[in-house]
């Protein structure tokens, strides 16, 4: 608008050539001068009015067109008829409205404008960000830095956040605490998880568990059993990648895809699976243990929508687990859905608030290919998380749980500390 006010103004002054009377004209010349510059002046004015009308009506044209057209999905549209020729690549020469400088991309930001950069800029930023720039409400997800925002960590596991070549390490230290009828259980958890960008979009990870789980049993009137297992956990490796991105009325979806690998030490199931009758239950209920040893792959589809500064977001997953042979007995435990959903909230550019509902439900143990001998398991809980940045590439992640029914750990505290490279 400015560049078309100041090419008016230039196209409208042009004409107007001064007369200017030379010293020694006399009273004749400051006369003819004096007349000449009255007439400038009066052609001057008239053409400043014509000029600010013309200015006022470009306005009103502007402003409906924007109106008629609506939000314009690339940031141009709205503007493009309104631009005069001379801003308009040309032919080619150099300077305005030549091939040689052609129109810059234009940016959206947060706030509904457009920033115009340099395609050098444009190009660094699609690559580092790997989520297109015509999507506002994307970057909430992957910043132009290449540095995820803290508010969708708290569904990491689900999603691909690394770029290309980026590399993810962290720790989570948790103790979960569980009272039941006759049993109440402590364990000390310590999960390492490395992921690594293999291309914007797509990423692959290992997660590996280990604990010390402390199990205390009634077995009379007032006598307690305690056993203690320290052993690693079973080890998860998967891969996430983006299927689509989000854009104004779609949400994002990702797609992981794992294996689970018996890594295990001890069983979770009685010495002697052989000697139980049919129908009876064949997993050791004395020990806290925290592993399967079962060999199984899952899936996990993840969905995502960003109102800056939230994000609410809801995954459903399946597992299948393969069936083991204990004792010369062949066990499977049945299928597993899974579900996670939930909100984060972006307090700050470095702070981000986390609610999340997660469970599922787990089929009963097959047992020689006949019907469940133990009960399916439904577990519901809720967590409460802090994610904060503490410098560029690290977070700690202070959370707590709370388990929603019966056959859920009564709580958990975890801090994560997520350090990327």
């Amino acid at each position: 608008m400015k560049t078309l006010a100041a090419a008016s103004f230039l196209a409208l002054i042009a004409p107007i050539v001064p007369v200017r009377a030379e010293p020694g004209d006399g009273a004749a010349g400051q006369s003819v001068a004096k007349s000449a510059d009255s007439q400038a002046t009066a052609v001057l004015l008239t053409r400043l009015e014509a000029l600010e009308k013309r200015i006022l009506e470009l306005e009103g044209q502007l402003k409906d067109q924007e109106a008629a057209q609506g939000p314009s999905s690339d940031g141009a549209e709205a503007y493009e008829d309104l631009i005069p020729a001379y801003d308009q690549p040309g032919p080619a020469g150099g300077g305005y409205g030549s091939a040689a400088v052609p129109p810059q991309p234009q940016v959206p930001t947060t706030s509904g404008g457009y920033v115009i950069v340099t395609p050098e800029q444009a190009a660094r930023a699609a690559d580092e960000s790997g989520i297109p720039r015509e999507d506002p409400s994307a970057q909430a997800v992957a910043r132009e830095d290449g540095d995820v925002a803290a508010a969708a960590l708290l569904f990491r596991d689900t999603v691909p956040t690394l770029t290309r070549r980026q590399l993810e390490i962290s720790e989570e230290l948790a103790y979960t605490r569980n009272q039941g009828n006759l049993q109440s259980d402590r364990v000390f958890m310590s999960t390492t998880a490395v992921r690594y960008g293999i291309m914007n979009g797509l990423e692959l990870g290992a997660i590996i568990p280990a604990y010390w789980g402390i199990r205390e049993t009634q077995v009379g009137l007032n006598e307690w059993q305690s056993y203690d297992v320290a052993d690693i956990g079973d080890i998860t490796l998967q891969g996430s990648g983006d299927l689509w991105e989000q854009n104004a009325w779609r949400p994002g979806a990702a797609l992981t895809l794992g294996a689970i690998l018996p890594t295990s030490t001890y069983s979770p199931y009685l010495d002697d699976v052989k000697a139980l009758r049919p129908g009876t239950d064949p997993r050791n209920i004395i020990y806290p243990y925290q592993a399967q040893q079962h060999w199984a792959t899952f899936g996990n589809l993840q969905f995502f929508k960003t109102y800056d500064p939230v994000i609410i977001y809801l995954g459903l997953g399946l597992q299948y687990t393969f069936a083991q042979e204990f004792s010369g007995v062949e066990i499977r435990p049945g299928l597993t859905f899974n579900y996670n959903a939930g909100i984060s909230m972006g307090l700050s550019e470095h702070t981000s608030f986390g609610f999340q509902v997660f469970g599922g439900y787990a089929e009963g143990l097959w047992v020689n290919g006949l019907a469940p001998s133990a009960p399916a398991a439904e577990q519901h809980s809720a967590r409460v998380s802090i994610i904060q940045g503490l410098w560029p590439g690290v977070y700690l992640e202070p959370a707590v749980s709370f388990g929603l029914n019966a056959q859920s750990a009564n709580s958990t505290f975890s801090t994560t500390v997520r350090k990327r490279f």
